[in-house]
């Protein structure tokens, strides 16, 4: 059975922040890890005292079963947590570490598309933080508004940038929607500013057993959003026109969750987070964040414990066990291992379709997290000039080669209405290779499979000018369907998976269930990390 108030204080110990400095003696009177050390993670002020830590005798081996970015964070905070109290196993069932976050070559080698998430904001501290961390180069889109096209099919977009000066285009964009606008960017804002709360929270060590109660904790609306609709909430709590959202927020939805105002509001108010922020990828690609998280986290190996990445690995089994909590199988090249472990976290997406099946003893299913539909999107680059006239845009703006910002987003009516729309967003993508020169790009789509089942020959077809050329068409379950909580659940707790699903069994995705990108992620890898450090397992006299 799911823990309950109760059992869940039973289980975590009281206290608050890890301390990282063992209790001074004659045996052990070094810190773990140097202040100068900490004080580069300065979003992590770990909170040291002189009081005694209770040092266990064994080491607690910890499984995480994924090797995206939320097990990668997950197995980084532990160590930064716990040292070398714990072992760390992560099991990762493809041949690399990074999950839905890839990138792929193009031109021979000479360009390098992400292909999963592809951006973060200027507002994300932690993609920030692991970039200066780990001396990656971040680097910033040009703003897509030097050529930005609100996308009515076959009638003329609604609104359009011209080839005058950027600021002219945005007073324009500004004028036409006035209030509507002004609005808007005040609740994104404000969204942004209560979101960000949680990295002093987490900072100060504060763990949380599930999504609601992590929302509740950084503003009363959060879970409030959960129940309503994106359109709803605009309209009702921020007074915005229908025409703004139909207009504008449409095609906001759009590009980040390939949705539009059905959403719950909480998933849509992140989905224009953006909106209006600097956008940042890494060079090289952004999956080297979770890669280098992951090599940080398994550098240090307790003497005779495990201490690795598994790649090419799947977990086939998890039942109890007498002398640890968990027995966890496992088969990696036909051959089938079993492995005793204190905790285990779950750090993949569980949708219906997952290729990932997992035996279960029978206690177990009743906390295991149910599947849950994920979002199908194909994500195609290619390149071509396009037809100009289309989209309202200069000629110059829509060139294969240019070196401008693009973003084509479709309106509710040039979508909904009009089902000869192949796409959600069309737009410029940027390679992140290194590179001296000019940026070099293409364009990519995003669409759904269930109107175009062949992207890379549908979408050229119609909408390249002349000839042109697939670089690469992906589809994958991309992020769960944000539907509202049904008005059958009076507590919110029982709609939404929890983080803490049983007795040393935890759950990092599960604030994906909200909100998902690769920021969320690391939020919820810290805060798995969190409730493990929390535990009766590693006594602490410190107190929050």
């Amino acid at each position: 059975m799911p823990l309950d108030r109760r059992e869940t204080r039973d289980w975590l110990r009281p206290g608050g922040p890890i301390c990282l400095r063992p209790n001074p003696t004659p045996h052990h009177t070094t810190p773990l890890y140097s202040f100068r050390e900490l004080a580069e993670i300065d979003l992590i002020k770990i909170v040291c005292s002189d009081m005694d830590v209770c040092q266990k005798d064994a080491v607690k081996r910890v499984a995480i079963i994924g090797g995206g970015f939320g097990g990668c964070s997950t197995a980084y905070f532990l160590r930064r947590l716990l040292g070398n109290r714990i072992s760390i196993t992560v099991f990762e069932r493809s041949e690399r570490v990074g999950g839905r976050v890839r990138s792929i070559y193009a031109n021979n080698g000479k360009e390098l598309y992400e292909t999963g998430g592809s951006l973060y904001t200027c507002n994300d501290k932690y993609m920030k933080m692991f970039v200066d961390r780990f001396s990656l180069i971040a680097r910033r889109h040009p703003p897509s508004d030097e050529a930005f096209s609100l996308y009515q099919g076959r009638s003329n977009p609604v609104f359009s940038s011209t080839a005058g000066p950027l600021f002219i285009n945005r007073l324009r964009f500004a004028f036409v929607y006035g209030l509507d606008f002004v609005r808007f960017q005040y609740c994104v804002r404000k969204h942004v500013k209560a979101l960000g709360k949680i990295y002093d929270l987490q900072s100060n060590g504060q763990a949380f057993t599930s999504p609601v109660t992590m929302l509740k904790a950084l503003s009363p609306e959060f879970p409030k959003m959960l129940k309503s609709t994106f359109a709803k909430w605009l309209d009702l709590r921020c007074g915005i026109s229908a025409r703004f959202c139909e207009e504008v927020v449409y095609g906001l939805t759009s590009l980040c969750y390939c949705s539009g105002l059905t959403l719950h509001a909480f998933a849509g108010m992140c989905a224009v987070s953006g909106f209006g922020a600097d956008l940042f990828s890494v060079v090289g690609g952004n999956e080297q964040i979770s890669q280098k998280l992951c090599e940080a986290a398994l550098a240090e190996s307790p003497n005779g414990v495990p201490n690795k990445l598994s790649l090419n690995t799947e977990v086939t089994k998890l039942d109890r066990s007498s002398k640890r909590r968990y027995m966890l199988t496992y088969k990696r090249s036909g051959i089938e291992k079993c492995m005793e472990f204190d905790f285990v976290v779950l750090a993949f997406p569980m949708h219906e379709k997952s290729p990932t099946t997992l035996t279960l003893d029978s206690d177990l299913r009743g906390v295991f997290p149910v599947p849950k539909k994920y979002a199908e999107v194909d994500y195609t680059l290619f390149r071509g000039d396009l037809e100009a006239a289309e989209y309202g845009l200069p000629v110059e703006k829509v060139k294969s080669d240019g070196t401008n910002g693009v973003a084509i987003l479709p309106t509710y009516r040039g979508y909904e209405v009009e089902k000869g729309t192949l796409f959600k967003y069309l737009g410029r993508a940027w390679s992140m290779a290194p590179y001296t020169g000019q940026r070099v790009g293409c364009w990519s789509t995003y669409s759904s499979p269930r109107r175009t089942n062949d992207p890379g020959r549908q979408i050229l077809e119609k909408y390249v000018k002349g000839h042109g050329s697939v670089i690469n068409s992906t589809r994958w379950f991309a992020y769960p369907i944000f539907s509202t909580v049904s008005v059958k659940y009076e507590n919110l707790e029982d709609a939404v998976e929890k983080f803490l699903l049983d007795d040393g069994l935890i759950y990092a995705n599960a604030l994906e269930s909200v909100a998902s990108n690769m920021e969320m992620a690391i939020v919820g890898g810290y805060n798995a990390a969190l409730l493990i450090a929390h535990s009766k397992d590693f006594d602490s006299q410190d107190n929050l």
